[in-house]
C-alpha cells in the first residue's frame, strides 16, 4: 500500500472517530482543563457553595451585573498565579483579572474544599 493511501485511509479514520466522540461527548459535560488557570476557574464555577463579600454584592448591584453574567465574567478571567497563595492551607486564595464593559476587574478569591468565598472586587486602571 503507497504512503499516499495509507495517510488518506489514517485521515478518514480519524475524521470518522473524531465526530463520534464529538456525538457522544456533547450529550456530557466534559471539560479539558489542561492550563492552571482553567482548572481554577472550573474549581470556582463548579462549587456549589458561593459567599459573596458585601462589597463585591454593592459593586455588581451598582453595574447591574446579575449572577450569571457575573459567572460568565469569572468564566472569562486570568489567574494570576504571582499574587496568588495556591500553597495555603485550608483554603488557597487567588487573585483573579477580568474585563467588563472595557473595564478592567480584579478579585480577592478564596477556594475551599466545599465552597468559594469573594472577598473584594475593585476596578483596575
Amino acid at each position: 500500500m503507497s504512503l499516499t493511501k495509507r495517510l488518506l485511509t489514517f485521515g478518514i479514520g480519524f475524521i470518522i472517530g473524531v465526530i463520534i466522540l464529538m456525538f457522544f461527548w456533547n450529550k456530557k459535560e466534559v471539560s479539558f482543563n489542561y492550563g492552571p488557570d482553567a482548572r481554577v476557574i472550573s474549581q470556582i464555577i463548579k462549587t456549589r457553595d458561593q459567599i459573596i463579600a458585601p462589597e463585591v454584592k454593592e459593586f455588581l448591584e451598582v453595574r447591574a451585573i446579575d449572577s450569571s453574567r457575573f459567572r460568565d465574567i469569572i468564566k472569562e478571567a486570568d489567574v494570576d498565579f504571582s499574587k496568588s497563595k495556591q500553597h495555603e492551607k485550608p483554603c488557597r486564595a487567588f487573585y483573579l483579572t477580568s474585563v467588563y464593559q472595557q473595564e478592567k476587574l480584579a478579585f480577592r478569591v478564596k477556594l475551599c474544599d466545599s465552597l468559594v468565598r469573594f472577598h473584594n472586587i475593585q476596578k483596575l486602571q
